[in-house]
């Protein structure tokens, strides 16, 4: 843009460069803006004496060319055009500022409106607030002021403290990669010539914090990939045209820090990220994500990394998940590999449309810790088909057992469905079925194979069905036929099967066809119900003898308050918010009461900063309490201890391995004591298999694929 010479005869000075790329017309190609001379010879006397003028052209590149646009002049030499390039109303085309008036593009290589400077004394351009678009910086007495741009017109003056002198050069740039303007200062009257500048406060519009009602907080923090690059982000070298490494700058979360519900109220844990590969499309597409993202959880230690096609039509798609422990080098917990296929829906040149898929999917998962660390436990392997309207045709999945150590190892288990799409264009109904058939295999000698086949009648027009025939032409035939009132709802629903009459049942939905009003079963006994319809929630149901229950909603939240059985009898409930400890949050109070509103018994439930339930306590009519359940939870929201029916000596525990399986649950309790003395942990080492037990180390229960229960000893 403003590019001055160090060697024309002039002093030098550092030109506002402004924007780093130009598109006038907002065409996704690099326009090109150019200053030049032209000189007239005027003849007096036999002497020829030169008239200079300046002028300034956009240069609109068509890929193969330039169209050229002029878009000021001046009349005499050395008071040629100074623009400021801007990004005025954060459109894709490129604006101009040249004496004084902003000259907002029409994306078509002329300005469509105009906009004035209030001052005359414009000193520079740059994106001040980081709203992105370009304000404009003025001499304000000896001081920086600043008009922000609102992208139809400008604000009233800004006053800054940041001080003015003629003599010194003021231009934006980013010198910290953070993708905000900071204000560059050259002072080319002291000797040495300096630059000094101003950073910008920090982004704009990035979230900093959130705390909900309970005190739970999530707090992310951001680096550019600039700042970034090395530890958060690693730049690669695999992109080819029409793509290319993406090089601007962007904000990505570096770490998000949760509060633990486990360990209120000052616990945390974080989550690390991590990204590679940050691609750009040339022709348009714009940024097209990552290659690779990964999450390190400081919970368990273990390290998720995946992979993304960035290409079209792919871009954003995961072509694998891998889990490790502790680094991305670590050993495999489990892995996910994608295979990725698409339709070319339309081949017309300048609308391509295409359907990008999955078409199979390998999962694996490993043995953590004893004998089968590291080891492959299962595989399951799918694969997918669809047609053009994303229906899919066919879905196959295998389970095989790859645990070494299991007795049915090497043997696999099939699922393979089949469908018969049955799409209509004329009504846009594409997602409804023919037939579909679901065959069950496997690879053991004494289990034959078992097919459910299933067909459809669909009505189209009103896109539902009408019938649903099971195992059609067999002993176990089942036909379902169904029928829908005017508005849509299904309110018949009959059953036929061979050698049995029909059976219907019916559905009313009343004159709004919002709810079910009644519901009439074969036998032609009939429950009816209404509604809080604000809520949404049934306030009343009458059954076949005539017996209406009712109940009752409120608190804001349109939770149940009160439910009046029909002896007269009825059960409140309260939710209060308990502010005085640090784990549970709601507590829910439940109390039966009989027909003169005596209460029988009070039972409260607590719960945690996650409504997850903590403890349970029951208040008997002689005043006793007694605490029913304490239930607590670790960091990962796995349960970590159960006390029941008491706290005292009954406290149950658990561990579980990276796989989230319960490797471990011991009572706290002796042999001699019946009611705990009977259950055993049991420790999972792979899929299928359980080696021993915390209070019986020689037992172990196991469901060995479909087969029977066996023991290890």
């Amino acid at each position: 843009a403003n590019i001055q010479s160090t060697s024309d005869g002039q002093s030098g000075s550092l030109g506002n460069v402004g924007l780093r790329h130009l598109d006038f017309n907002g065409d996704g190609r690099d326009d090109l803006a150019l200053e030049y001379q032209t000189a007239t010879c005027i003849m007096f006397r036999n002497v020829c004496r030169e008239s200079w003028h300046d002028y300034a052209d956009e240069l609109l590149s068509t890929g193969s060319s330039f169209d050229v646009t002029q878009i000021a002049t001046a009349g005499t030499m050395g008071s040629g055009p100074v623009f400021e390039f801007l990004n005025f109303n954060s459109d894709a085309c490129t604006d101009y500022l040249y004496n004084s008036v902003i000259y907002v593009s029409g994306c078509n290589g002329t300005p469509a409106t105009t906009v004035t400077v209030p001052s005359s004394s414009v000193i520079g351009a740059m994106d001040w607030n980081g709203d992105g678009r370009t304000d404009i910086l003025v001499d304000n007495g000896g001081y920086i002021g600043v008009y922000e741009s609102t992208g139809t017109g400008l604000s009233s003056l800004i006053s800054t403290s940041i001080p003015y002198s003629a003599g010194d050069v003021y231009f934006a740039f980013d010198p910290t990669g953070s993708g905000l303007d900071a204000l560059g200062v050259w002072d080319a009257e002291s000797s040495p010539a300096s630059v000094e500048y101003y950073l910008h406060n920090g982004s704009s519009d990035l979230l900093t914090a959130i705390t909900d009602g309970y005190g739970n907080t999530i707090k992310p923090t951001y680096v550019t990939l600039a700042q970034g690059s090395g530890s958060t982000y690693t730049p690669t070298s695999d992109a080819q045209f029409p793509y290319e490494t993406y090089t601007g700058s962007l904000q990505v979360v570096s770490q998000v820090t949760y509060s633990d519900p486990s360990n209120p109220p000052n616990g945390t844990y974080q989550r690390t990220h991590y990204y590679s590969g940050a691609w750009m499309n040339r022709q348009g597409l714009g940024f097209m994500g990552f290659e690779t993202d990964a999450v390190y959880d400081s919970r368990n230690q273990l390290y998720t990394q995946r992979t993304f096609n960035p290409t079209f039509p792919y871009t954003g798609m995961m072509l694998s998940e891998t889990v490790t422990e502790n680094s991305a080098s670590g050993q495999t917990v489990s892995s996910v590999s994608n295979t990725l296929a698409d339709t070319m829906l339309s081949s017309t040149q300048g609308s391509q449309r295409y359907f990008p898929y999955v078409s199979g999917s390998t999962q694996k998962q490993y043995g953590v810790g004893g004998s089968e660390n590291g080891a492959l436990t299962s595989s399951t392997t799918t694969s997918y088909s669809y047609d053009s309207y994303g229906n899919p045709t066919s879905i196959s999945t295998t389970i095989t057992d790859e645990d070494g150590g299991s007795p049915d190892y090497g043997q696999s288990w099939t699922t393979a469905v089949t469908n018969t799409p049955d799409a209509n264009t004329s009504t846009w109904c594409l997602r409804l079925l023919t037939q579909r058939v679901v065959r069950y295999s496997d690879s053991l000698s004494d289990s034959p194979a078992v097919t459910e086949d299933t067909n459809y009648t669909a009505d189209t027009s009103s896109c539902h069905y009408t019938q649903i025939v099971q195992q059609p032409g067999s002993a176990y035939q089942v036909t379902e036929s169904l029928g829908y009132d005017s508005f849509g709802n299904f309110d018949s629903d009959t059953v036929t099967g061979n050698g049995m009459a029909a059976r219907t049942s019916r559905v009313s939905w009343g004159t709004t066809g919002q709810f079910p009003m009644s519901i009439t079963n074969p036998l032609g006994e009939t429950t009816t119900f209404n509604y809080d319809f604000g809520c949404g929630l049934v306030s009343s149901m009458t059954d076949p003898n005539g017996e209406t229950t009712n109940w009752q909603y409120g608190e804001g939240f349109c939770r149940v308050t009160q439910e009046t059985r029909p002896d007269g009898t009825y059960t409140t409930w309260t939710y209060t918010l308990n502010t005085g400890g640090p784990l549970s949050r709601m507590i829910v109070t439940k109390q039966p009461r009989d027909t003169q509103g005596n209460v029988i018994r009070t039972t409260k439930y607590y719960f945690d900063m996650l409504d997850r339930p903590l403890y349970r306590t029951d208040t008997l009519m002689d005043g006793l309490t007694v605490w029913s359940r304490v239930q607590n939870y670790d960091s990962l929201g796995r349960i970590a201890s159960t006390s029941a029916p008491y706290t005292v000596g009954g406290t149950s525990t658990g561990a579980h391995n990276l796989q989230l399986r319960c490797v471990e649950s011991c009572h706290e309790s002796t042999a001699t004591d019946e009611r705990l003395g009977q259950h055993a942990g049991d420790v999972v080492v792979s899929i299928q298999r359980v080696e021993r037990g915390c209070d019986e180390p020689q037992r172990g229960i196991s469901h060995a694929g479909l087969g029977p229960e066996w023991v290890a000893t």
